[in-house]
């Protein structure tokens, strides 16, 4: 089991003990967070120092719908999966669903994990550092006041759904170096013109769909 720690606002997870790497999230569901939220570069527990590599993680698990099994006639054994006993309840993920407007991050942080800012809708600004090789899927998902996002060169792939819905992004700077733009990443946002850099291979299916796309520089 992975070591943890509460510091102020923030989890950390011990990701490899020999190099002091840490994953960094909130503490708890309960903990509300708002304004401008600067991610540390590094923190300090018991004495030991420990870089902070990555964002996300959970912080309430998922639960599984439970159904009742009810009678069906037209099955070999008389019966069919149907009402629903006990609802699903869906999990939440590091800095999911707060009220953060501002979003500082350190050129320590290698990767944003799944849906670690999905559902901040006051977010409106986010500074990407280079040396962010990772942007996983749904990371910044319905993020709706967000309005521009450059893409650093060290960020090979930008996940799929990412930026799904951000609807008042218009301003997308994707850097020389990136490989790939995932399926549906900037579904759904008010982009109207965009430069795809000659180091992209891969544009996945409905990366820019709906949107306002009229320009595209290849």
């Amino acid at each position: 089991m992975a070591t943890t720690f509460i510091q102020g606002s923030f989890k950390f997870e011990v990701l490899d003990e020999k190099k002091k790497t840490v994953k960094i999230k909130r503490k708890s569901e309960y903990e509300t967070l708002s304004g401008k939220l600067v991610i540390p570069s590094s923190v300090t527990n018991e004495g030991i120092n420990y870089k902070v590599v990555e964002i996300g993680g959970l912080v309430r698990e998922g639960q599984a719908a439970k159904y009742e099994k009810i009678p069906d006639k037209r099955t070999a054994l008389g019966y069919r999966e149907g009402k629903m006993i006990s609802g699903g309840c869906d999990a939440l993920y590091a800095f999911e669903k707060t009220e953060i407007i501002e979003l500082i991050i350190p050129n320590t942080i290698t990767k944003i994990d799944r849906n670690a800012f999905r559902y901040c809708k006051k977010l409106t600004k986010v500074t990407l550092p280079e040396g962010l090789s990772v942007i996983a899927y749904y990371a910044f998902e319905y993020c709706e006041s967000l309005k521009e996002v450059t893409i650093p060169s060290s960020v090979k792939e930008i996940g799929s759904y990412a930026f799904y819905h951000c609807k008042n992004l218009q301003s997308v700077t994707i850097s020389q170096g990136v490989k790939t733009i995932g399926s549906c990443a900037f579904w759904d946002t008010k982009i109207k013109k965009i430069t795809i850099p000659s180091s992209v291979d891969n544009i996945e299916y409905g990366a820019f769909a709906n949107t306002k796309l009229s320009e595209a520089i290849i």
